[in-house]
C-alpha cells in the first residue's frame, strides 16, 4: 500500500518503487525474519495487481490527426479513411464502466437514492431535483426519468444523473514553460471534439436505453441501473464548441436566445425574454443541415450565418442543448463579472488609483480581520505583485470585503459630485483613447514580428522576397512596458459606484444560497438588470461584455437546475488540477490519455481500499498510517479549505487541555441561573446562596469549565475571552424558532454543572446591533441587506454599533474541544441553542 500510494501520489517512477520494496525485504530479513510463502513483492507492478487498484476499461483505435475513432476489432484500418492518416492509435479510453466500483462504495447507493424521501416545495430550489430540466427529462418509456410516485421509483431501478465538464488543458506547457505553443496539445476544432464525443454519447445512450445490472447493498441479486444525462457544465469556448453553437465572438453569441454583438449594451440586453429564445428543435435541424454539407468552407459559411453546428449530444432523445448547456456562475459571476469590474474597470482604467484609492484598499486588508474558513485576499489585490486571484478569492471580494471597503474608500477620496462627474468623463475618455492607440501599437509590433519571421524563414530556403509597396509593415511604435504614474491623476469617484458594485455584491449572495426561492431567483434577476444597465451611465457601453449579459440567463438556470452549487465548475475544475498533476512520463498522443485514465482511477482505488482496510483494524495500525499518508498528500493548496486546515493545524491541542476551570463572576452566575430558569423550568435550577431552598431543587454550582472553543458542523469557534484574535469568534445565530438570527461575539464557552449530574454547555455572546436609520444614504440600503456578511468586523464598520447586552445561550448540535483533538458529542433538545452534555463531568473531575 505504502508504495502505490508513493508512486500515485509523489509520481515514484516504477524503478525506485521496486528498489524500495527490495530495500524493505532485506531491512526485514537483516532482523533475522524468514519469509517463506508466499513469495515476498518486489515490483510495483505485482502490488498493484495483488491489491486489484488497476482498472479495467475498453480502449479504441483513434486517427492522431482528425480524431475519427474506429471499433476495437481485427478489420481496423491501418490508415484514416477520412484523412488518410496512417498509424492509427489506441488512445480513445470508456470510463462509464467504472460505475459499477462507484456502487460498490459502502453507502453510495444510499446516497444515489437520497433524493426519492427528500420532502420538494413548489417554488423553492435545495437540489438539482428541484429544477425544471431535471424534473421533466423522459425516460426510455417517456415517463419522467426522476419520477417516484410511490416512494421506491420506476420498478426499483436506481436512476442516476450525470453532470458533464470538459476542458482542453496544454499539460507539456506546465512543466515546460519555454516551449513554444507549436509543440503544445492544441485545441481541437468543434468538429474534431465531437469526433471523439461520440464514443460517450454512444455509451449515455446505451445507459439510458438499457441501463446495467449491478450487485448494490439493499440487491446483491443485481439492481437495474439507467443513467442520464442531466447537464453539461464548462467555461463558454468548451460549452459552445461540445453545444454545437458559434464561437462566443460570434455575432450571435448567446446560447439561449439571438441577442447579436451590436445589441449588448442595449437596455433589452438586460432584460429577461427581451430577445427571441433559442429552441432545441431549430438548434437540431441547423445541426442536421450543417452534418450534410461536406466542405469546410461551406460549414464555414453556414455557422457565420446560423451561429449553429452539428453537436453530437444531438442523438441524445432526451437533451436539450439550448437549456441543458448551461452558463458556468464560476466562470459567469465571478472571473467575469466580479473580475471585469474591479480589475478590467476599476484599476486598468485608473478608478482605484494605485497611490490613492488601491493603496487604502492594502491598508485595510491589512487590519481586516475575518474567520479562518472563509478564506483570504492578497494583501497587494489589483497589482502585478498580488498575482492572479482564484474564483474562490473573487468571491470573496464580492460579498465579503467589497462591501465593507468600497464606500469607506469612496466616503475618503470623493471629490464633490459636480467636479467629480467632469472629471470622471474627461478621463474616461482620455484613458480609453490611450488603451486603443496601445492596443493598435501593439497589433502593428505583432505583424512586424510575423513579418521578420517570414522573411527569416524565406531567406534560410534561399527564397526572394517579392516587393509590395501595400504589404509593407510600417514599425511598431514601442508600446510602454509600465503603467504610468497616477499620483497626479484626477479622481474618477463617482457617488453612484458603491451602490451599483453593492447591487452585484447582493445579487451573488443570494444566488450563492444552497436552499433559494423563486421570490429571491427574481429579486437577483432584477438586481442584475439594473447593475448592468447603471454600468453603461457610469462608464459607458465600451464595458459591457458578453459575460453581461449572459448573467440575466443565471436565473433560468437555477430554475431549471436548481441552486448553483449544482452545476457550477468548481468541482471539475478542481478534478482537472488533480489530473494535470500526474506525471505523463513523456507520452503523447493516445498515451497520453490512457496514462492519465489509469493513473486517475488506480488512485481512486487505492483510497477506497484504505478505507476499507480500516474497518477489521482492531489496533488502529493501519487508520494511522493511512491518516499519515493523506494528510501528507492531501492537496488542496490555494483553496479556502486548506486556509482553514492550515490555521486549524497549527491550533492543535497538541495534547493539551483546552478548559480551565474557574468560578463564575456575580454577574455571569445570575445571567446563567436566570437563562437556565427560564428555559428549563422544570428543572428547578436554584443558588447556591438561597436559604430556603425548594424541595428537590438543584444548587448552579459556582465552579465551571471554560472551553476555548466548540465545533459546529465542522468549523470552529473560538472564545474571545480565551483567544488572541476574535475573527474566529464572530458567529450568526438563530435566537427564535422563527429562523431570526443575530450577529455577535462568542465571549465565553461555559460548561456548568447543576446538582451532581447534569451538565450543560453555554455560550455568552456579545451581540452587534443593525443600522437603526435606514435613510442615510443609497449605499446603506444595500449595507443593510448585507448585515450577515459585513456584520463581521464591527471596528471597520461606522454604521454598526456594538450593543453591549450580555446574553447566555447554549449551542446546538456542537463538539466540545476536550484536549487531545477529542470530542464529546452533544446532543440537541428541542429548543433552540438548547443542549445536554452527557459525560462530561467525569472527564472534567479528570
Amino acid at each position: 500500500m505504502l508504495t502505490a500510494w508513493l508512486h500515485l501520489q509523489f509520481h515514484l517512477p516504477f524503478r525506485a518503487c521496486n528498489a524500495l520494496l527490495t530495500v524493505v525485504l532485506l531491512i526485514i530479513k537483516s532482523f533475522g525474519v524468514t519469509i517463506m510463502e508466499p513469495q515476498p513483492l518486489v515490483t510495483l507492478s505485482r502490488v498493484m495487481t495483488l491489491i486489484e487498484v488497476d482498472p479495467a476499461f475498453d480502449i479504441l483505435p483513434i486517427c492522431p490527426q482528425c480524431w475519427e475513432f474506429y471499433p476495437g476489432t481485427l478489420d481496423t484500418p491501418s490508415a484514416c479513411s477520412k484523412c488518410s492518416t496512417p498509424h492509427v492509435r489506441a488512445q480513445a479510453a470508456r470510463d462509464f464502466a467504472q460505475l459499477a466500483n462507484i456502487l460498490s462504495v459502502p453507502g453510495m447507493e444510499k446516497e444515489l437514492d437520497a433524493w426519492r424521501v427528500k420532502d420538494r416545495f413548489p417554488g423553492r430550489y435545495t437540489d438539482i431535483f428541484d429544477g425544471e430540466v431535471t424534473k421533466s427529462l423522459p425516460g426510455p418509456d417517456g415517463l419522467p426519468f426522476f419520477r417516484n410516485g410511490h416512494g421506491d421509483g420506476p420498478k426499483g431501478e436506481l436512476r442516476i444523473g450525470l453532470t458533464l465538464g470538459l476542458d482542453c488543458a496544454c499539460f507539456f506547457q506546465r512543466c515546460k514553460p519555454s516551449f513554444p505553443p507549436s509543440v503544445c496539445p492544441k485545441e481541437q476544432p468543434p468538429d474534431e471534439c465531437h469526433r471523439f464525443l461520440r464514443i460517450s454519447v454512444n455509451e449515455l445512450l446505451r445507459l439510458w436505453k438499457e441501463g446495467f445490472v449491478v450487485a448494490t447493498e439493499s440487491c446483491p441479486w443485481g439492481r437495474l441501473v439507467r443513467v442520464i444525462l442531466i447537464c453539461i457544465c464548462c467555461d463558454k469556448p468548451a460549452a459552445h464548441k461540445v453545444g454545437g453553437f458559434a464561437s462566443h465572438s460570434h455575432t450571435f453569441f448567446c446560447t439561449r436566445c439571438w441577442i447579436s454583438q451590436a445589441e449588448k449594451a442595449s437596455p433589452a440586453a438586460f432584460q429577461r425574454n427581451g430577445f427571441p429564445e433559442r429552441t432545441d428543435s431549430q438548434h437540431r435541424l441547423a445541426g442536421y443541415d450543417y452534418a450534410m454539407l461536406n466542405t469546410n468552407a461551406a460549414r464555414d459559411a453556414y455557422v457565420k450565418e446560423h451561429a449553429a453546428r452539428w453537436t453530437e449530444f444531438s442523438r441524445l432523445p432526451y437533451f436539450d442543448s439550448v437549456r441543458m448547456v448551461v452558463i458556468d456562475p464560476m466562470h459567469n459571476l465571478l472571473l467575469g463579472l466580479v473580475k471585469n469590474h474591479f480589475y478590467h474597470i476599476w484599476v486598468q482604467m485608473k478608478i482605484l488609483c494605485k497611490k490613492k484609492e488601491l493603496k487604502a484598499l492594502h491598508e485595510f486588508l491589512d487590519k481586516f480581520e475575518m474567520p479562518s474558513f472563509v478564506g483570504r485576499l492578497p494583501a497587494l489585490i489589483g497589482e502585478p505583485a498580488g498575482g492572479s486571484l482564484t474564483a474562490d478569492q473573487w468571491m470573496l471580494l464580492a460579498t465579503v470585503v467589497g462591501p465593507i471597503a468600497i464606500p469607506q474608500i469612496w466616503g475618503d477620496f470623493m471629490l464633490p459630485s459636480e467636479m467629480a462627474d467632469a472629471q470622471r468623463k474627461a478621463a474616461i475618455k482620455s484613458r480609453l483613447d490611450k488603451k486603443a492607440k496601445d492596443d493598435q501599437a501593439k497589433k502593428a509590433k505583432a505583424a512586424a514580428k510575423a513579418a521578420a519571421k517570414r522573411a527569416a524563414a524565406a531567406k534560410k530556403q534561399n527564397k526572394e522576397i517579392p516587393e509590395d509597396d501595400n504589404n509593407t509593415v510600417p514599425p511598431a511604435s514601442k508600446v510602454p512596458e509600465e503603467e504610468e504614474e497616477d499620483e497626479d491623476l484626477a479622481s474618477c469617484l463617482h457617488p453612484d459606484d458603491p451602490a451599483n458594485f453593492l447591487k452585484l455584491s447582493l445579487a451573488i449572495r443570494i444566488l450563492m444560497k444552497r436552499d433559494i426561492s423563486e421570490p429571491e431567483i427574481a429579486e437577483a434577476e432584477a438586481l442584475l438588470s439594473s447593475y448592468c444597465s447603471e454600468l453603461i451611465t457610469l462608464y459607458g457601453p465600451d464595458v459591457i461584455k458578453p459575460n453581461h449579459h449572459y448573467c440575466i440567463h443565471t436565473g433560468e438556470c437555477v430554475r431549471d437546475f436548481g441552486p448553483l452549487h449544482e452545476f457550477w465548475t468548481f468541482l471539475f475544475e478542481r478534478l482537472n488540477k488533480v489530473l494535470k498533476s500526474f506525471n505523463t512520463n513523456n507520452h503523447s498522443g493516445g498515451e497520453l490519455e490512457t496514462t492519465f485514465f489509469r493513473e486517475f482511477h488506480r488512485t481512486i482505488a487505492t483510497s477506497r481500499l484504505a478505507a476499507r482496510s480500516t474497518i477489521n483494524d482492531p489496533f488502529g495500525l493501519f487508520n494511522s498510517a493511512t491518516k499519515s499518508m493523506f494528510a501528507a498528500s492531501a492537496d488542496d493548496r490555494g483553496t479556502v479549505q486548506a486556509l482553514a486546515k492550515e490555521l486549524d493545524e497549527d491550533r492543535a491541542d497538541g495534547g493539551c487541555p483546552c478548559f480551565a476551570i474557574g468560578n463564575l463572576s456575580n454577574e455571569l452566575y445570575h445571567s446563567v441561573l436566570s437563562y437556565l430558569n427560564r428555559i428549563f423550568p422544570d428543572a428547578g435550577v436554584r443558588s447556591l446562596n438561597d436559604t430556603s431552598p425548594a424541595f428537590n431543587s438543584l444548587p448552579l454550582r459556582k465552579s465551571a469549565a471554560f472551553f476555548d472553543y466548540v465545533v459546529i458542523r465542522g468549523r470552529r469557534y473560538h472564545a474571545s475571552s480565551r483567544s488572541a484574535s476574535k475573527s474566529n469568534s464572530l458567529v450568526e445565530a438563530y435566537i427564535n424558532e422563527n429562523g431570526s438570527t443575530c450577529v455577535g461575539e462568542l465571549k465565553d464557552l461555559i460548561q456548568v454543572e447543576v446538582g451532581t449530574n447534569q451538565m450543560y454547555m453555554l455560550g455568552r455572546f456579545e451581540w452587534l446591533a443593525p443600522l437603526e436609520d435606514l435613510g442615510l444614504s443609497r449605499i446603506a440600503k444595500y449595507i443593510c441587506l448585507l448585515i450577515g456578511v459585513i456584520a463581521i468586523v464591527p471596528s471597520f464598520i461606522p454604521s454598526l454599533i456594538r450593543r453591549h447586552v450580555h446574553q447566555v445561550c447554549q449551542v446546538r448540535n456542537a463538539e466540545i474541544g476536550v484536549g487531545d483533538g477529542k470530542s464529546l458529542g452533544v446532543k440537541a433538545c428541542r429548543h433552540i441553542f438548547s443542549v445536554e452534555v452527557k459525560g462530561v463531568s467525569n472527564f472534567c473531575k479528570e
